[in-house]
């Protein structure tokens, strides 16, 4: 029942898809790269996890034309969304094979390279934030483990360091001095970062 319902569900998601490849998030043609990013990636990874159904051909050719829409897009204001991205499009790749896929997942991570400060975060609405910076490497460590590009390990090296002065005494993180005053941290990639990374473990 469970796997009638995923699939239900990413047939509904590929039915409403826009033409050009990508989705709405709150109003009618908005053509949303946040939508697009992190409804790829579940529709992607279920798919990887179900293997070969009878609707695969369906549900693949609307992720390539979402994959299509992403890379020709970016987001500057809110810079998680571009590493959400970049795990749904390795997820794309790895179902697709598509060179062209793989090659602009490299022209956009050199891009999020470029864009990160020195200390080691991303702009989130003209600022650091630390929800949504443990958001971003969430997904940044997503796309590391099946990728293992060490582009994206320096990154994250970075992010792991920023996001290691705002563990409070009390166990909570973040707060009122963030950009978009978030109080959360995603355990996903601090887990799959641990045996690498000492400032992971340590989180």
């Amino acid at each position: 029942k469970i796997k009638e319902w995923a699939i239900a569900s990413m047939l509904y998601w590929a039915k409403i898809q826009h033409k050009n490849g990508s989705f709405d998030e709150v109003y009618k043609n908005q053509n949303s790269y946040a939508a697009t990013a992190f409804t790829v990636y579940p529709i992607s990874e279920s798919l990887l996890l179900l293997g070969n159904i009878r609707e695969k051909e369906t549900i693949i050719s609307a992720l390539k034309k979402a994959a299509r829409w992403l890379l020709k897009n970016n987001e500057d204001i809110a810079m998680n969304q571009n590493m959400v991205a970049l795990a749904a499009l390795y997820n794309v790749y790895l179902l697709t094979k598509e060179k062209k896929i793989l090659n602009g997942i490299k022209d956009k991570l050199k891009q999020l390279s470029k864009s990160q400060t020195d200390e080691g975060w991303f702009n989130e609405y003209k600022g650091a934030d630390i929800g949504y910076t443990a958001l971003g490497l969430d997904y940044l460590a997503k796309y590391w483990s099946k990728s293992k590009d060490p582009a994206a390990y320096k990154v994250m090296d970075k992010m792991l360091y920023f996001l290691s002065h705002f563990l409070h005494p009390d166990g909570t993180v973040g707060g009122e001095y963030g950009s978009r005053i978030t109080e959360y941290l995603l355990p996903h990639a601090f887990e799959l970062l641990a045996k690498k990374n000492n400032t992971a473990l340590q989180i």
